[in-house]
């Protein structure tokens, strides 16, 4: 779209370029993307705009250095990746949250610059179908400056959220009125054709995507590259199927990264490595292939100038009203409206392709046209000033209740016992996006280590990978292993710690151990702990009267959590046992479950009622009177799962002190 825009408004240059090959293009590219934004920083001008400065210097315009037409493809493929990583790493929690105030934003932000926009071209003297096109040029824009708010870590702000949001939203009602426009004579519906190609993209890259993407994760992508390939490979086709369609193609790219948004967790390796290209390479083509279309001496006319102000005050008020109403109803600060007003008032890929579709059939003239890229380069201008202005004052959000999945670290002894707990970890991670890290600990204690920390990092890595897994292996040094898997969740931020227990099923009382107790007690985030794990068909909780008091009060909420993710990941049942005291409240967060209220002792009814194929799994703590007990009798029972989670921090439980460690090394 921007290489049809060039061409209709700069006839080429008579002289071919300078460096009229592919390593001249490349390295003219990477000496701006390396040199002129420090340079621009230094001046306290953004470095995004040295990038655009830098295209104009090298292009056709300027020194012409390069050929035009290459750059002109690279960015387009920039543009595509920045939509991609902005659906990929959007916080897709955090948007349901706020999903009504994304679509009002949305809505308003392309109502406000479309009217304005219309009545602009009323003083240009533009037809009735030039005027629908030119409102709807202004309506829609490109998040340009999203890589501000990214290098700020500002990704997971509710503005940014529904900033994100809007672009979508304001892109695809510009592209339906652009497909009425310009298909005016076509016997086609464009309304039928536009719903057909986004249910087409929908149904490709929401169900195809990220069913492809775990097969593909866990039976052929075990390596890092292999993953990024296809992770690459999965945009373009989404673009290409929503080109297919009439749809453009950077909303194929954006829900690509909404499809592949799961199997792609924030922080893990496939997602730095994904990150890095496009903030390194490809989205820096696209800033630069921007620059290629300034042009002093076709912008700089007094009549282009003169409609250019009248469309850049309706853009720039329209955008701005509509950031500031959104906000306000949201009551949001007044530097999140500044940063949703900046986030969305850059016009360039959209805002490029009607403008020049409008000038190929008539619609508008040259002077419209020129005045168009006048107002790409002021509403860049000013955006990214304010993005850099109002990022600054927006506080990086610090979620107060982590998500369960979002870090879970793994304590493992061996590769045996990581394939026994790696596919539970990972089935709590998917639902969040989040990531998986086992934790091997070598003990100073032992006087001899079986195999090298790099061979068992790379076994981790393998076992991880095989599951379909993202996540970093670590094995360290400590003191002992409980002190190791604590301090390993502390450095790593877990959201949630799981460890295997290693007893055997005839000793009695197998949770009373001193190194479990030393894990929960220090751990922020509660702590799992499994002593087995069978092919589950059912989950059994059991919840008693005297443990709601205290422990449920902390664990409740954990607890049905992980039911409910073991029940999805197994397609199982779920079964809450409850004494006929516990009051109603306590077991509201265990939606679809069957309760069975029971009157006689909870111990002999669990050890009476349990069969193969159960999970039990309970909470433990100081308020924890029962759960010892019915975990000691059902040690015996053949083809019982036992599992218990304590809450964070959760000191007192009473382990007798004394048993050697369960878990995490070989006795």
């Amino acid at each position: 779209m921007i290489a049809v825009l060039v061409s209709v408004v700069n006839d080429p240059p008579q002289d071919p370029p300078i460096l009229d090959n592919a390593v001249g293009l490349l390295f003219c590219v990477l000496a701006v993307v390396l040199f002129l934004p420090p340079i621009m920083e230094r001046l306290r001008i953004p470095g995004l705009l040295g990038m655009i400065l830098g295209g104009f210097l090298i292009g056709p315009a300027a020194f012409n250095l390069i050929d035009g037409a290459g750059l002109q493809a690279l960015g387009s493929v920039g543009l595509l990746y920045l939509m991609f990583l902005a659906g990929l790493e959007l916080d897709l929690g955090l948007f349901n949250r706020n999903r009504g105030a994304g679509v009002r934003f949305g809505l308003l932000t392309f109502a406000f610059p479309f009217v304005l926009g219309v009545i602009a071209g009323l003083w240009v003297g533009l037809d009735t179908w030039a005027l629908v096109l030119i409102g709807s040029v202004w309506a829609s824009h490109t998040l340009v400056t999203y890589p501000i708010v990214q290098r700020r870590g500002l990704v997971a702000s509710r503005s940014v959220a529904i900033s994100v949001g809007a672009t979508v939203i304001t892109d695809t009602l510009a592209l339906l009125v652009l497909a009425v426009v310009a298909g005016g004579d076509s016997q086609a519906n464009p309304l039928v054709t536009l719903t057909v190609g986004l249910a087409v993209l929908g149904g490709f890259t929401l169900l195809v995507l990220p069913r492809a993407a775990r097969w593909w994760f866990k039976n052929q992508g075990q390596t890092r590259a292999a993953r990024f390939v296809f992770v690459f490979m999965a945009f373009l086709a989404a673009a290409l199927v929503a080109e297919a369609f009439g749809v453009e193609g950077i909303v194929g790219g954006f829900f690509a990264g909404l499809g592949l948004n799961r199997s792609v967790p924030n922080g893990s390796p496939l997602m730095e490595a994904t990150e890095f290209v496009g903030n390194s390479l490809f989205i820096p083509f696209f800033l630069i292939s921007i620059g290629l279309l300034i042009d002093p001496g076709v912008m700089f006319q007094s009549r282009t100038l003169q409609v250019a102000a009248a469309f850049a005050v309706a853009v720039v008020v329209g955008k701005g009203l509509a950031a500031v109403i959104a906000g306000r109803l949201s009551r949001y600060s007044w530097n999140e409206a500044g940063l949703m007003f900046s986030l969305t008032l850059p016009q360039a890929a959209a805002t490029l392709a009607a403008a020049s579709v409008g000038f190929a059939i008539g619609l508008f003239d040259e002077v419209v046209l020129n005045a168009v890229l006048v107002v790409v380069v002021v509403s860049l201008l000013i955006s990214s000033a304010m993005t850099q202005f109002f990022a600054k004052r927006v506080p990086v959000p610090r979620l107060d209740a982590r998500r369960l999945g979002e870090r879970v670290v793994v304590g493992l002894a061996d590769e045996a016992q990581a394939q026994s707990l790696l596919p539970l970890a990972l089935a709590i991670a998917r639902s969040d996006a989040g990531t998986v890290n086992p934790v091997h600990v070598i003990a100073t204690e032992l006087t001899a280590v079986s195999r090298s920390a790099t061979e068992m990092t790379a076994a981790l890595s393998d076992v991880v990978a095989a599951h379909g897994g993202e996540g970093r292996p670590v094995v360290r040094l400590d003191q002992t292993p409980a002190l190791g898997v604590r301090n390993a969740a502390i450095e790593i931020d877990a959201s949630l710690v799981i460890i295997g227990s290693r007893l055997r099923r005839s000793v009695t009382g197998w949770f009373r151990d001193r190194s479990a107790e030393q894990i929960v007690a220090a751990a922020p985030v509660p702590v799992l702990v499994i002593v087995d794990l069978p092919h589950v068909r059912r989950v059994v909780v059991p919840v008693y009267a005297a443990d709601t008091l205290d422990t449920a009060v902390i664990t409740s909420g954990v607890l049905a959590d992980l039911a409910a993710r073991v029940r999805v990941q197994w397609h199982c049942g779920l079964l809450v046992v409850a004494e006929s005291d516990v009051p109603d409240d306590a077991l509201t967060d265990f939606s679809g479950a069957q309760v069975e209220r029971v009157t006689q002792d909870p111990v002999a009814w669990l050890v009476g009622n349990v069969t193969d194929g159960d999970l039990v799994l309970g909470a433990t703590g100081s308020g924890a009177t029962v759960i010892d007990g019915a975990y000691g009798r059902l040690t015996g029972t053949p083809g019982v799962g036992l599992a218990v989670v304590a809450g964070p921090g959760q000191a007192g439980t009473g382990f007798a002190p004394g048993l050697p460690s369960p878990f995490l090394v070989e006795e």
